[in-house]
């Protein structure tokens, strides 16, 4: 009689797995090269933004599309700027694209779509490094999403104004350097998030100085807590 199955870790395809996160990190480390020879040194940070969404698109249900680019909303005012994401994931299926902006030095993959409101599902920002300032950057940005956020429309309402119920939206950081591993100040700017919908914390895809190939998750939980002492044993 065969033995009954049970939760394994690590279970099948974990091999496989790693080899996508070190194939990130390569293509990562050889723009990091390419970055030196730059007058401004941002190339490996698209590089980075690439690399995450070429391997989501290739991660996720064919449902979902991944896309830099903008979130349309009708509720706002057509003077209001409108600012771009990293990476959008949306409802392929079932979205319009409004617009695309093209660039003549990109990929099709990096060419920036607009995207109705109502079809997005997340947003990711990704920076190069976990530091406060890039934190600080990175939450600032997930916050011009506030005025999308602040509200769930009626499922009976033609024109929908806000993201749905099931948006959610977070950080990725290629690297940890020794400097910033026990920054305080980085994860106070990530706590703060906690106000934003749907906001889930970040990833760490390798510390610096660390052997074991390892990814580093940043959760967020709340607990609502009564104004007493509390004592521990």
């Amino acid at each position: 009689m065969p033995e009954k199955l049970k939760i394994e870790f690590p279970a099948q395809g974990w091999k496989q797995f790693l080899t996508s996160r070190k194939e990130i990190l390569d293509a990562f480390d050889r723009a990091k090269q390419k970055a030196k020879a730059h007058e401004v040194e941002t190339f490996h940070g698209k590089v980075a933004e690439a690399e995450l969404r070429k391997w989501l698109l290739s991660f996720l249900p064919k449902r979902y599309g991944i896309t830099p680019g903008y979130i349309v909303s009708p509720g706002l005012k057509s003077s209001q700027k409108t600012p771009h994401f990293d990476v959008i994931i949306y409802d392929q299926l079932e979205a319009p694209v409004l617009w695309i902006e093209d660039s003549p030095d990109v990929s099709a993959q990096g060419r920036s779509l607009a995207i109705p409101v109502e079809y997005v599902r997340g947003v990711l920002e990704v920076k190069s490094t976990f530091s406060s300032s890039n934190v600080q950057h990175a939450m600032d940005h997930l916050t011009d999403l506030l005025p999308v956020m602040d509200g769930l429309d009626d499922p009976r309402e033609k024109y929908k104004l806000h993201l749905p119920a099931t948006f959610c939206c977070g950080l990725v950081f290629f690297d940890l350097n020794e400097e910033h591993q026990f920054s305080e100040a980085a994860l106070a700017k990530v706590i703060a998030g906690v106000e934003l919908r749907g906001f889930f914390g970040g990833m760490i895809l390798r510390g610096q100085g660390h052997k074991v190939d390892a990814t580093g998750k940043i959760s967020l939980t709340r607990k609502n807590l009564p104004n007493r002492a509390v004592m521990f044993d």
